[in-house]
């Protein structure tokens, strides 16, 4: 979990740094709608991927190891949050957005082609950034599938009783149904 949670810092970080850029450092003088249409979509994303984070890092602050089941349904929201991510990623790298972002760089000059190249800059970063969480995610999984799940039916203080499919308490070392020879006593 913890490499889980070190890959959404550096996708937040990323992510951070883009929204800085397009809301902060956009130039003040003659904004336009693509470009608070740009920052909004920069928040929603950074949002997204410090919502994923934050419940990585909620389940390793926890005194006691997190249960499989609580450390399933984290790594399920993550991804969640990551595939919402990507639709903003999306959305921000649209062709019809990155020329109407170009057409105001060009026509308002001063201080915004460097800003349209930081921007520019800042969304590929993002990239490798948040491939990072999808092969971290993908080790989450990998290592939930591989973990021990034993679960204990019906315990009594000295034997152990294994409950089957049919109803029927076996006690262990007692021939299971198909084992006894045919005739025998049940």
């Amino acid at each position: 979990m913890e490499a889980l949670e070190a890959a959404w810092r550096r996708a937040r970080d990323a992510t951070q740094a883009l929204r800085l850029t397009v809301c902060e450092d956009a130039p003040t003088r003659d904004r336009t709608l693509v470009v608070e249409e740009t920052g909004e979509l920069a928040t929603d994303l950074a949002a997204l991927v410090e919502t994923g984070r934050a419940a990585v890092a909620d389940l390793l602050e926890e005194d006691e190891p997190p249960a499989r089941d609580t450390i399933r349904h984290v790594v399920s929201f993550g991804h969640d949050r990551r595939l919402e991510a990507d639709e903003v990623l999306a959305r921000l790298t649209e062709p019809r957005r990155l020329f109407e972002l170009a057409d105001v760089t060009r026509r308002r000059g001063g201080d915004w082609p460097g800003w349209l190249a930081s921007v520019l800059a800042g969304l590929e970063d993002c990239r490798p950034a948040l491939r990072g969480v999808d092969q971290a995610q993908a080790d989450s999984w990998r290592g939930l599938a591989e973990m021990q799940h034993v679960r204990f039916d019906a315990a009594e203080v000295g034997r152990l009783r294994v409950s089957h499919a049919n109803g029927r308490d076996r006690h262990p070392g007692e021939p299971i149904l198909s084992e006894r020879e045919p005739g025998g006593s049940a």
